[in-house]
């Protein structure tokens, strides 16, 4: 942003330097058009031979300066649009930037609330489990049932899944009988 800033004041400055030199050279050039207007038979008619010549005088020094300055307007103005071509590719890509920040930032809300739900999840799990170990060592007159108790519930539930598990299973199809 810093960046971009200056670069539009130097936009500014030169667009200022430009305007201050145009009315110069328009100046300058409105001198020449009215001389150049002149017939050259009036001029010989109305103004003295020393008129005509430092006329001539001054087109001859006037005409390679007003060449130089417009080759120096001319660079002026190619600085200037490459002023204005880099501001536009520096607010181009900070707008990418910008966008590719909102993004990540949807993407970081978005694991923050998957973070807080499986938070929530796992201390629902650990509560489900302290509870569970509590009945069952309330319930349980030693050690020995306890474990009992435990490895029961386990096996009851490796069965539950083996039978989920098998119902889930493709079925064969009838086998054709040979013939």
């Amino acid at each position: 942003e810093a960046q971009l800033s200056d670069l539009e004041k130097q936009q500014a400055a030169k667009r200022a330097e430009l305007a201050g030199r145009r009315q110069a050279l328009v100046q300058s050039l409105a001198a020449l058009e009215r001389l150049a207007l002149t017939p050259p038979g009036a001029a010989l008619v109305s103004t003295t031979p020393i008129d005509l010549a430092r006329g001539e005088l001054l087109l001859r020094q006037a005409v390679p300066e007003l060449q130089r300055r417009s080759r120096q307007l001319e660079a002026d103005i190619a600085v200037l649009r490459g002023l204005s071509g880099e501001i536009a590719a520096r607010r181009s890509k900070s707008a990418a930037l910008a966008a590719n920040l909102a993004a990540d930032q949807q993407k970081i809300t978005a694991l923050l609330s998957q973070k807080a739900r499986l938070q929530k999840k796992t201390a629902a799990q650990a509560a489900a489990s302290r509870a569970r170990s509590t009945r069952l060592a309330a319930e349980a007159k030693d050690l020995q049932e306890l474990i009992d108790r435990l490895a029961r519930e386990r096996a009851a539930a490796q069965a539950a899944a083996d039978q989920a598990a098998a119902l889930a299973a493709p079925v064969p199809p009838p086998a054709e009988p040979a013939k």
